[in-house]
């Protein structure tokens, strides 16, 4: 019977627990061992039996406290989007702290600060959050602030209480955290009280059965069973709040937004002699390299933009054959293994082992790839010549490893590659794209991060967040944990990529191109509830590629720029943009 007791009480009870920390703290749910090691603490000295301590709550303070907790969850726990980001809201928070560090500071509201308390266990505060003047700013972009004091009190308001919810919503997860360990403290303590109790009732009937000690049975019983109702009525305590939040409905959060996409401007490239098919890759702001049709060749063409209508393009050096990469270093191009004064225009150096890849690591500074065990060089130039600085093979030597290279290599403008940290993303002949940590002492354990499968290509979007994608597949991903966000087919045939993703957390959004229907649509990375589309006035006879302009800007203009064929076979680039 006391067993039976046992599990009934604590099999409702630990599942209650193990839901509430799943749903509202994935990240810790896997870190079970912090309750257990402070439990080591706890001494029941090999007495008979620990009576717990418990606190002498009346049902009225129960009840007050209940109401108080059901009116913090209904207000604050249903925005999931706060919680479900806040792994990517969190930095963003204490840089927000930094910033205003030396801003005055305003009066904080003064708010009742609740409790929560169990006896031989450390007092836990809740935050309440306050919040200044400064602080609402934060929330807005660079070319609102100056008018934000302008503003009608309408806007300061919505901005004001923006501001407040995503405090509040730190602080629930904040405060949660520190409930947590008490709360596994409890558990401990208890299953340890209970599990005494039937250990000790064992021992007494034993004694019974030898004819010893038979009169204290019932005064034994009496007294345990005193202890486990006063044990249950803290379990009940739990079980009560636990309950309003694991039942409770958190309902997803639907901004639905609409965006309006607006072609803004159409341009025509004047001067070309040939006809191209695609665009191979955009080497800088001006300078892209696109392939001609029916033939193996490759134009490098510089844009030089006259007006709003016009932009003359010029062919400054042709390749005869298709390289397997092409990148500009300062006023030098480097296809495969050869490299290009573009200011002499002549050759002027044969890379050895013929490379396979290579990205751009600084200025003067490259990595190359090479077809065996994904073996990388690192290259300066100096004194005219690029000249080895390291290599290795991030592989290990034998088994199935020897062919295979990298297809992909990138570094991250928001963290630029550095000889102390040499950090690049690629996909090798898989397709498997990684971080990779270089080890120049010991190349094959350089450290890699999976960061996805089948990648055709990726977009860094700001301190933590890449956007990769193969065919119309694409994935959100932090490439400092490796875990995908989000994951979307976008709609039409061609997505296109804003010059300026750096909203992950309040505007996630790229284009979609439609060629059958001739239509923009707008695509909602992170399923916030963003909506739009339009039309284009011009329907293009064949799309040759997206071209950005001001690559690594930071200004905060969404655009995107579609190149095209028109029906009189001229090219026109079209922005549209986002507002």
């Amino acid at each position: 019977m006391e067993k039976n007791t046992e599990e009934m009480l604590w099999k409702s009870f630990q599942n209650h627990l193990d839901d509430l920390e799943v749903k509202l703290n994935p990240e810790t749910h896997n870190t079970r061992n912090q309750a257990g090691q402070q439990d080591q603490q706890l001494n029941f000295n090999n007495r008979l039996l620990i009576q717990p301590q418990f606190n002498n709550f009346s049902m009225n303070q129960i009840e007050s406290l209940r109401a108080k907790i059901k009116e913090e969850a209904a207000q604050v726990i249903p925005n999931q989007i706060n919680l479900n980001v806040n792994q990517n809201q969190k930095p963003r928070t204490q840089r927000q702290k930094q910033q205003n560090s030396n801003a005055p500071k305003q009066p904080k509201v003064n708010r009742p600060t609740p409790t929560i308390k169990m006896e031989r266990v450390s007092q836990v505060k809740l935050e309440i959050p306050s919040i200044s003047g400064n602080q609402k700013n934060e929330l807005l972009s660079n070319n609102v602030k100056s008018q934000f004091q302008s503003s009608d009190k309408n806007v300061q308001n919505l901005v004001g209480k923006a501001q407040n919810l995503l405090l509040r919503s730190n602080t629930v997860l904040q405060n949660f955290e520190k409930i947590h360990p008490q709360v596994k403290i409890f558990h401990h303590r208890a299953q340890n009280t209970t599990k005494r109790v039937v250990a000790y009732l064992e021992q007494k009937l034993c004694k019974v059965e030898s004819n010893q000690n038979e009169s204290d049975l019932p005064q034994f019983i009496n007294n345990q069973l005193n202890a486990l109702n006063q044990l249950e009525q803290q379990v009940l305590f739990y079980e009560t709040h636990i309950n309003q939040l694991v039942t409770h409905k958190m309902n997803e959060i639907q901004l639905s937004n609409h965006v309006d996409l607006v072609e803004t401007s159409q341009q025509n490239l004047q001067a070309l002699q040939h006809i191209y098919e695609k665009l191979v890759k955009q080497l800088n702001d001006d300078i892209i390299a696109l392939k001609r049709v029916n033939e193996d060749k490759i134009d490098i063409i510089k844009l030089e933009s006259v007006n709003q209508s016009q932009i003359i393009a010029k062919v400054i050096l042709s390749l005869e054959n298709i390289p397997n990469f092409i990148m500009i270093d300062q006023d030098r191009l480097i296809a495969d293994s050869i490299v290009f004064s573009m200011s002499q225009f002549i050759q002027i150096q044969m890379l050895e082992n013929n490379p396979v890849y290579g990205c751009i690591a600084g200025d003067g500074l490259i990595i190359l790839g090479f077809d065996k065990y994904c073996g990388v060089e690192i290259l300066k130039f100096h004194g005219g010549l690029y000249q080895l600085q390291h290599q290795g093979k991030t592989l290990s030597s034998g088994g199935t490893q020897l062919k295979n290279y990298f297809t992909l290599m990138k570094t991250n403008p928001f963290k630029p590659f550095s000889l102390e940290e040499p950090i690049i993303y690629a996909t090798n002949k898989s397709q498997v794209l990684q971080k990779i940590h270089l080890d120049f002492a010991q190349m094959p354990s350089s450290q890699k991060l999976k960061l996805g499968t089948k990648t055709q290509d990726f977009k860094f979007l700001d301190l933590q967040h890449i956007l990769s994608w193969f065919a119309n597949e694409y994935l959100v991903i932090n490439y400092e944990t490796g875990q995908t966000l989000q994951s979307f087919k976008i709609r039409g045939d061609i997505g296109l990529i804003p010059e300026y993703v750096r909203a992950v957390d309040t505007t996630p959004i790229l284009i979609s191109y439609d060629v059958k229907t001739n239509t923009a649509h707008i695509q909602d990375i992170m399923k916030m509830g963003f909506k739009g589309q339009s039309q284009l006035s011009i329907k293009p006879l064949s799309v040759i590629g997206q071209i950005e302009i001001n690559q690594d800007s930071q200004s905060g203009e969404q655009n995107v720029r579609i190149m095209y064929y028109d029906h009189n076979s001229n090219i026109i680039i079209t922005t549209i943009s986002i507002q």
